[in-house]
């Protein structure tokens, strides 16, 4: 491959890689939600935890409850006993996961008896005593200061407009005076940017009754915000309101449960970092979310049904030693989010669930090297890809680049349950941009280059060789190269006189129909149909393709064709043509192969003097009467093992001075020998040891034995001459 390709494939796949990285940095919507359900797929794989020893459990108000104990909203006394059952059966800490947002003026039935009985006792009850002793909340109130300490109020916080628009700013500021004792004791902020971190900040709280949070002594909002497509992942563990950081419910009731403080908050430069709760770091990002590390689906906590309690059917340490999380999750009644284990999920178990991953200490966090590892994964698989794609065939470049997807999303689930959340669809899609980019290009610069490659050579090669080159373009050199070839000239004899005495026409069909016949035998063993030269067959072997028998795939050739050239006598002879016959001169030596030309036209085509002895030894064939093929001393060397061959004569190449040895193809070495074969050897000899009057000897004892043998009594007649007249530099002359 030219240097010039793996550059231009590096640079693309490089700029692809880049590309997918500007995405990752910029976060684009559609990449950021893909890469959250990747996250989901992780879960799903992992499968649900056991939370058999969890000290974790919720308190539902479900249907059963509603059909035992009536229909939703209860009267506060109703929830009063529901949490004192709770505490009964031994929770350490109970959080409620539902709002008393309005006064609740549904007295009991016993407060008109009771105001009854006075009367007949000629007692007149106060309004105050009867407010003091029936009304709900003051009664629910009662319950919260004897559990102070172990109960945390819940309420929530408006993060839209639409919940607020009626409100003043002295309605949300004397709201939030509400809620002064329940915020963060302390904010810190570590550097003077600090104020502008990128804080989860509400509108106004929706609070509770003020009797209420008094009672209690504690508060956290119950907001839990599912990301863009719906789902939660995460919890908000700080919510801004005004000036005040607030914990949520989970985090307060988790306060109570381990008997600690609320903690002071750390504020950087770039937002949170961790929220530490007695001796817990809790890591979350910059907003203040906390991962879930989810355990389950619904179910997956463990769920009492408020009915149970209320009426003692549970053992009295059912709920020892627990945080609980009270809320409702009768259908239509509960806060429904979807999670990655279900479409449907109480929010109040996925609070619990959040609670337990914090007890548990199994955190998942972005680690702070997140983004060097994104980096590095992004550019590594797309460089990667490009290499795969660059450098293999296409099927195993997809192959390998498909392995290198699979082993990096098996490493990125294994840190996955390390505890660590790393990104996945930006590096894949590197590799997949990557790899598709290089893939894409090669295909369409490599199939410009097969369909220049079969224009070029549909009529010089076998189409099996041309579809071989086309697979790997690498193994042709165009441009021109010395190499050592065999080529091959064949020429029709006497083609002059034939033409003077045909129609042209008839001329023409004969000679397309010869000529089909030779190309099909110069493609039969791969050769390069160089040219038709007229009647002219120029045709090489070796190149393109590496042939080290290009030698001997020539020398079938040209028996082939001479074969062929007698096959066709039966044709000619049904058109009523005359017979053909041929003469073929085959050469081996260094030569230049390449294409070559002019800007206008260029062939692939061999020059050079091997070439120029290829064309003279065909020349030579019409001297011979009765042979058909001549060769060079390279020829015969290179296939002597496999063909036979008859040295006929020495020859000196116009415009050099050396002489060159000249055979006869006789054919394949499995052919009966000829008889004068092994004397014409003996007597070649002697004439190339230059005994000139021993190889004529020899020669007429040949002639003598075998009359009808041409070549000999051509050798016969050159030897005569030479001992007469001896050039001025010696060497047999050539036929004349």
């Amino acid at each position: 491959m030219p240097l010039k390709k793996p550059v231009i494939l590096l640079g693309l796949g490089l700029i692809l890689s880049g590309l997918i990285l500007a995405l990752a940095v910029y976060s684009t919507p559609f990449l950021h939600l893909v890469e959250l359900k990747a996250l989901d797929a992780f879960f799903l794989a992992r499968g649900p935890l056991s939370m058999a020893q969890s000290q974790v459990a919720v308190v539902a108000v479900g249907e059963r409850s509603l059909d035992r104990q009536g229909r939703w909203p209860w009267p506060r006394e109703k929830v009063a006993t529901l949490i004192q059952a709770v505490a009964e059966h031994q929770a350490q800490a109970i959080g409620l996961d539902m709002g008393f947002f309005e006064p609740d003026d549904r007295f009991p039935a016993e407060a008109v008896g009771a105001i009854l009985e006075a009367a007949r006792q000629g007692r007149l009850l106060s309004e105050e005593q009867v407010l003091r002793r029936f009304h709900p909340d003051l009664i629910l109130a009662r319950t919260l200061a004897q559990l102070r300490g172990r109960v945390v109020m819940g309420y929530f916080f408006h993060m839209s407009g639409e919940g607020v628009v009626h409100l003043t700013p002295q309605e949300i500021e004397q709201r939030l005076r509400l809620l002064d004792p329940f915020d963060y004791p302390a904010v810190r902020l570590r550097s003077p940017a600090a104020r502008r971190a990128p804080l989860l900040t509400a509108l106004a709280p929706e609070t509770v009754q003020p009797v209420l949070l008094q009672a209690a002594g504690a508060a956290g909002y119950f907001n839990v915000l599912p990301d863009r497509d719906g789902v939660m992942r995460s919890l908000p563990l700080v919510i801004q309101c005004g000036r005040r950081l607030f914990p949520p419910l989970a985090l307060g009731t988790l306060a109570a449960y381990m008997r600690a403080p609320l903690p002071v908050v750390d504020v950087y430069e770039n937002g949170l970092r961790e929220i530490i709760l007695g001796a817990r770091r809790i890591p979350v990002g910059p907003e203040g979310r906390m991962l879930i590390n989810l355990r389950g689906g619904p179910g997956a906590v463990k769920v009492v049904e408020a009915t149970d309690l209320m009426e003692g059917r549970l053992p009295a340490d059912a709920l020892k030693g627990k945080a609980v999380l009270v809320g409702v999750t009768a259908l239509g009644l509960f806060d429904i989010k979807s999670t990655a284990f279900a479409p449907q999920h109480p929010a109040v178990e996925v609070a619990a669930q959040a609670m337990d991953n914090i007890l548990a200490g199994d955190f998942l966090v972005k680690p702070a090297w997140g983004g060097l590892f994104a980096l590095g994964a992004i550019m590594g698989l797309g460089l990667t890809a490009t290499l795969f794609m660059g450098l293999l065939r296409p099927l195993w470049g997809g192959l390998a680049s498909l392995g290198l997807g699979v082993a990096y999303g098996i490493l990125a689930y294994a840190l996955f349950r390390g505890g660590y959340v790393v990104q996945v669809i930006h590096p894949l899609l590197a590799l997949l941009a990557a790899g598709s980019g290089v893939g894409l290009y090669r295909n369409l610069t490599e199939e410009k280059e097969k369909r220049w490659l079969r224009s070029a050579f549909s009529h010089y090669l076998n189409p099996v060789v041309i579809d071989r080159l086309t697979q790997d373009p690498s193994r042709l050199q165009m441009a021109g190269e010395k190499k050592e070839l065999t080529v091959l000239f064949s020429d029709i004899r006497s083609f002059i006189t034939l033409c003077e005495g045909m129609e042209p026409e008839r001329l023409a069909r004969q000679l397309n129909i010869y000529l089909e016949r030779m190309t099909q035998e110069v493609f039969a063993q791969e050769g390069v149909l160089d040219k038709f030269i007229g009647d002219a067959v120029m045709a090489f072997f070796g190149a393109p393709e590496e042939q080290p028998d290009h030698a001997a795939r020539a020398c079938r050739t040209a028996l082939a064709m001479v074969r062929a050239s007698h096959e066709l006598d039966a044709t000619w002879q049904e058109l009523g043509l005359p017979p053909l016959r041929m003469g073929v001169g085959v050469n081996t030596g260094p030569m230049i192969v390449g294409n070559l030309g002019s800007e206008l036209r260029m062939d692939y085509t061999v020059v050079g003097d091997a070439v120029n002895l290829a064309s003279r030894l065909e020349d030579l064939t019409r001297s011979f009467e009765g042979v058909d093929i001549l060769v060079g001393q390279a020829t015969r060397d290179a296939c002597a093992g496999e063909f036979l061959f008859r040295p006929l004569a020495m020859v000196q190449v116009k415009g050099k001075r050396q002489w060159v040895e000249v055979y006869q193809l006789l054919g394949s070495q499995d052919v009966q020998p000829p008889p004068q074969l092994k004397l014409a050897e003996e007597a070649f000899d002697l004439l190339r040891r230059q005994e000139l009057a021993a190889s004529l000897a020899l020669y007429q004892e040949l002639l003598r034995q075998f009359p009808a043998d041409q070549p000999a009594a051509w050798a016969v007649e050159q030897l005569r001459r030479l001992l007469q007249d001896p050039p001025p530099e010696w060497g047999p002359a050539s036929p004349r």
